[in-house]
């Protein structure tokens, strides 16, 4: 009877620390699922910050070419207007010169 006994706590036990086991077999995975989304937001949210980041580096250095592009044709269309006026003023010195013969 003492043997039957001992061998029943000792089943007891063993479904006792099994049912344990699972249970915080259980938890660890649950927690591990937790960190992996937790890192997933993580990454997500490093990302776009990098992606913002590189947009607003993008916008200035695009800005600081368009205000040089734009300078540069301010500059290209005076020199042109400067060339073109000294050729208006000599072709109308030739016209005049011209009638009056």
């Amino acid at each position: 009877m003492e043997l039957v006994k001992k061998i029943k706590e000792a089943e007891n036990q063993a479904k006792q620390i099994i049912e344990d086991a699972r249970k915080k077999g259980g938890e660890m995975a649950e927690q591990a699922q937790n960190q992996r989304q937790q890192q997933q937001a993580d990454s997500e949210q490093q990302r776009k910050k990098a992606i913002a980041d590189a947009v607003g580096a993008a916008k200035e250095q695009a800005q600081g070419q368009v205000a040089s592009l734009k300078d540069d044709a301010e500059k290209q269309k005076k020199d042109m207007r400067e060339t073109a006026e000294a050729k208006i003023e000599h072709c109308a010195k030739e016209v005049i010169d011209f009638i009056r013969g």
